[in-house]
């Protein structure tokens, strides 16, 4: 959500999470999910959480709640605010639990809410993966195993940083664990189910596909495992490449990534690049081999560290601005 003040000194967010209740109306399976605030383009965290601006932890089930964006700014100017989710929600149930944050509103100390007075961005990214694009456990120290949101931070993650390095306005669908035909912990449903929604977890929601991206960035396999062997992985990649490639009226550039966590699927990454470019589709190998090999930073959990996502940065955004035929940095 993106935004600019006029005359304010604080503000405050209404938000409202759905949970998933038990039988005796106690939380279970949904977690807190992790907002940062940024005011002219400077995070905002806070004492109790040093990557976050606040958390939904011990919010009601659907009951709006209201929670400081910032306080202290200069009523005499401009401030261009933009609030980001950093965490994302449980996944790897067999049926997926809902677990959505509605935005209610917004309310100032004094002033008004205006358009961001930034230009809009012009290029426009689509990222699809799985905890190597959220940015699972990037916040952890050393290799030790972590679970939850404070180990989290997607604004930290290699394509938030693209995003940043590239000016681009970028969507996301990304959950740790989901495979394209198997999850690596759990769960029925696929990448292939979650990409036409709107809300991951609300199956009769469908996204109207008017936004429309230059470059559409894939890295599904990890999670799929000895699966990324069979036909099927084959089979559903090229499915789900051509249903994108029609929704976006054959105009975005696809680069299909394999690694750094495996590359036992770079081989079938290959043969549906090769397939697709054979039918006119555009596309690009993006290789994330050896990335958390140690010399680019530790792993996390066996996933990449915020320091290792930085170089995954420089090396994506780099390899997409050559394919797009950008310059890395918009002037």
């Amino acid at each position: 959500i993106q935004f600019s003040v006029r005359n304010a000194t604080s503000a405050t967010a209404q938000l409202a999470q759905r949970l998933t209740l038990a039988i005796n109306g106690t939380r279970t399976q949904s977690q807190p999910n992790e907002f940062l605030v940024l005011v002219d383009g400077k995070p905002m965290p806070s004492p109790e959480c040093p990557h976050c601006t606040f958390s939904t932890a011990g919010c009601g089930n659907n009951t709006p709640t209201s929670y400081t964006l910032f306080t202290g700014l200069d009523p005499a100017h401009n401030h261009d605010i933009r609030l980001v989710k950093i965490t994302e929600p449980e996944w790897n149930d067999e049926n997926p639990t809902p677990n959505w944050i509605t935005f209610h509103g917004l309310t100032l100390d004094a002033g008004n809410v205006d358009q961001p007075h930034s230009q809009p961005r012009t290029r426009r990214i689509e990222f699809i993966g799985d905890s190597i694009t959220a940015g699972y456990c990037n916040l952890c120290e050393g290799d030790q195993l972590g679970d939850g949101p404070a180990q989290q931070s997607f604004f930290k993650s290699w394509p938030s940083l693209i995003c940043e390095e590239l000016q681009a306005e970028c969507s996301t669908i990304a959950w740790s664990g989901m495979g394209l035909i198997h999850n690596c912990c759990g769960g029925f449903v696929n990448m292939p189910a979650v990409w036409p929604r709107t809300v991951a977890t609300d199956d009769a929601s469908h996204w109207d596909f008017s936004w429309k991206p230059d470059a559409v960035v894939i890295n599904l396999g990890t999670n799929d495992g000895t699966y990324a062997q069979k036909p099927e992985y084959t089979d559903a990649y090229l499915d789900l490449v051509r249903k994108i490639n029609k929704a976006y009226a054959g105009k975005a550039t696809f680069f299909l990534a394999c690694g750094p966590m495996s590359d036992a699927y770079c081989p079938q990454v290959d043969n549906v690049l090769a397939t697709i470019k054979s039918e006119g589709i555009r596309g690009e190998f993006l290789d994330q081999r050896g990335f958390l090999n140690g010399t680019f930073g530790p792993a996390c959990c066996g996933h990449p560290s915020a320091q290792v996502d930085v170089a995954m940065a420089a090396s994506g955004a780099a390899a997409l601005a050559r394919g797009l035929g950008w310059d890395s940095v918009l002037v």
